[in-house]
């Protein structure tokens, strides 16, 4: 008899629970004189359910906690009313109006009003190293919203929206680089990309936290050369390409190493290119016509 109690009382705590987290809402959409109104929708806030009245404007939804309905019709006035799991039949009515409603849903993300002003792209690990290239400006172009201006090999500034120039703010570990690329496209950046461990580009309007000028963008470079944390290990990295069209080398390299709270950081890039070549065409003979 103990073990058929115990058998009974779990299934009946069972079904408990599934009751207490299943539940059902049912209701009814009127108008202002009390008559049904069908086809009106009713969605259930933070979910991606919604469902549609019939033609006598009564609606069934499940849902598991207390929520919020959202109530909208053509030529009525959208309506939210909270609802509760243990609530029996509603009825909400719905107000006529000849102005056209428009309905602005937020984001489900959980996310700050600062993180939704600003978005971010990051590039690091290998997306970066195999998209580096040997200015700022080339190694960002291609990314959304992102172009690059391009005044040869080694002076490419990056676009972000149609601005670039002083309208885009470059950063290095988040301290302002301040060089002359800022003021004419045509001289060369003092970040290098190969060297980077992360490059970080904001834009939005959460880049008015950088100063007024950085109203296009604002692109933070960061290579570790200010350690934030302690250096126990020893780690290194090498690289090199080469340009077939103006003939370039480039050679890069990095060495980390610390002891009792003491870091070293060394990084360097040498690179050498010759003019560009372009292909040569012979002029072809003058035929007489016949």
């Amino acid at each position: 008899m103990k073990k058929y109690s115990i058998v009974a009382t779990a299934i009946l705590t069972a079904l408990a629970s599934t009751h207490s987290y299943a539940a059902q809402i049912s209701g009814k959409v009127v108008d202002t004189n009390n008559q049904p109104i069908s086809g009106a929708k009713v969605h259930l806030h933070g979910k991606n359910h919604s469902v549609i009245t019939d033609k006598f404007g009564k609606f069934i939804l499940s849902t598991d906690s207390d929520s919020q309905l959202h109530i909208s019709k053509n030529h009525y006035i959208d309506k939210r009313t909270d609802i509760k799991v243990d609530q029996g039949n509603i009825i909400v009515k719905l107000e006529p109006s000849s102005i056209e409603s428009v309905v602005i849903y937020a984001s489900g993300l959980h996310k700050n009003s600062l993180e939704m002003t600003s978005p971010v792209t990051v590039l690091s690990g290998d997306e970066l190293q195999k998209g580096a290239k040997a200015t700022l400006g080339e190694t960002l172009k291609g990314q959304p919203g992102i172009n690059a201006s391009y005044f040869g090999p080694v002076s490419s500034s990056p676009i972000i929206r149609g601005l670039d120039g002083p309208r885009v703010k470059v950063t290095q570990n988040g301290l302002d680089s301040s060089d002359a690329s800022r003021i004419g496209p045509d001289h060369a950046t003092t970040n290098e990309s190969l060297a980077a461990e992360q490059i970080e580009v904001l834009r939005g309007p959460a880049t008015l936290l950088y100063g007024s000028g950085a109203i296009g963008g604002v692109v933070n470079v960061f290579d570790n050369r200010i350690p934030t944390d302690k250096i126990e290990t020893t780690t290194g990295a090498a690289s090199y390409s080469f340009d077939t069209v103006s003939n370039t080398n480039t050679y890069a390299a990095l060495f980390e190493t610390g002891s009792d709270g003491f870091n070293f950081h060394f990084d360097g890039v040498v690179r050498n290119g010759k003019d560009y070549e372009t292909p040569e065409y012979s002029e072809h003979e003058e035929h007489e016509e016949h």
